[in-house]
């Protein structure tokens, strides 16, 4: 990938939205959002600086490698109704929490764990259960997958085929690959980056074509990385001062595409009503059948409401001056904490993902 190519994900993400009539903008909504991002200097500018984690580091491939692992796993969302009932965190907060444990336990995730990695490691770094106990006679229990077993089951084959990939290539860990490129690139840029990550399953997995001849890629994860590493480090090593990271948009699952919707900015067409209704009773969007009469399904009304915030947080950054992307998505995801009536956002929830 080279830097027309992160262009070339808007280009996608706007032809997608254009072609299906899934969502629509609504323009004085989007004007009200404009106002609103403008005058929030103080919001813009804490999304823009890097707030260290609470632990301490030996060395920067250590430091990287939490970062890559964090970003790897940062997908589940279709699960967060269920992880908050369970173990009372969303999965993002689950990934933080258990490589928070691990390192402060002073374990490695390095790629020959990644390799050996099972469910009963989720249980023990996360404190999530893909099993649920069954009484098959009084007093006797046998188990079974429970509600959660897709999500565990979805973790360990990130990793196992993470780490066997970083084996074939003969990498300790995910910091090391990332590395790799960061240190015999002469100018590494944001694309490049992505490009590299993206040769892993794990990484490059986020691609859809939604709708008949009409691909979009996303690579939430690995733009996200590259965002978090060029805060990070750009004022310590010059080669992640990252020349295209204007280009970057960053993570977009389902929380800015509910907050855009709240707020009335993205609309869902008339004739896929029936998804907005199923997002709001809850419904897992990857088990809806194809909608009967027409080509329509929930996965793909999923992509068409990330690739449409895709589309409007460009359009917030080209409007408000000096805003880059990731610094739109970053003030948006952060939104609701400051807005009251952001509570209780309707969010589309997709199980079948290792994307968001």
């Amino acid at each position: 990938m080279n830097q027309f190519s992160l262009e070339g994900i808007l280009r996608e993400a706007t032809v997608l939205v254009s072609y299906a009539d899934v969502v629509c903008t609504r323009e004085r909504p989007l004007n009200d959002l404009v106002a609103r991002l403008r005058a929030d200097t103080d919001g813009v500018d804490s999304m823009s600086s890097y707030v260290r984690l609470p632990i301490i580091f030996d060395n920067t491939r250590e430091e990287v490698n939490f970062h890559a692992l964090l970003s790897l796993l940062r997908f589940g969302t279709g699960y967060d109704p269920l992880l908050l009932e369970h173990v009372a965190r969303d999965a993002r907060e689950c990934a933080q929490f258990g490589l928070l444990g691990f390192h402060l336990g002073g374990k490695k995730i390095d790629t020959n764990v990644m390799c050996n990695y099972g469910a009963l490691h989720v249980l023990d770094m996360m404190g999530v259960d893909g099993k649920q106990d069954r009484e098959i006679a009084p007093g006797v229990y046998a188990q079974e997958p429970g509600p959660l077993a897709g999500y565990v089951e979805r973790i360990v084959r990130v990793l196992n085929r993470t780490g066997a990939q970083l084996r074939g290539l003969e990498k300790g860990d995910l910091g090391e690959f990332v590395l790799d490129y960061i240190d015999q690139t002469d100018r590494p840029t944001a694309a490049g980056l992505v490009d590299h990550l993206i040769t892993l399953t794990g990484f490059g997995d986020d691609r859809d074509e939604p709708c008949k001849g009409v691909e979009v890629s996303f690579h939430s994860k690995a733009q996200e990385l590259a965002v978090e590493l060029y805060l990070r480090f750009r004022q310590e090593n010059p080669k992640f001062d990252f020349p295209d990271a204007d280009l970057l948009v960053g993570h977009i699952d389902n929380h800015i595409p509910a907050v855009l919707t709240k707020l009335g900015v993205i609309a869902i067409g008339p004739t896929w009503g029936w998804l907005e209704t199923r997002i709001a009773e809850g419904e897992a969007l990857d088990t809806t059948p194809v909608e009967p009469g027409t080509v329509q399904n929930g996965g793909a009304g999923a992509s068409i409401l990330r690739a449409a915030a895709m589309v409007i947080i460009d359009t917030l950054s080209k409007r408000c001056e000096g805003l880059r992307p990731w610094q739109a998505a970053r003030w948006l995801a952060d939104l609701p904490k400051k807005d009251e009536t952001l509570t209780d956002l309707k969010k589309f929830l997709v199980q079948d993902t290792t994307s968001f």
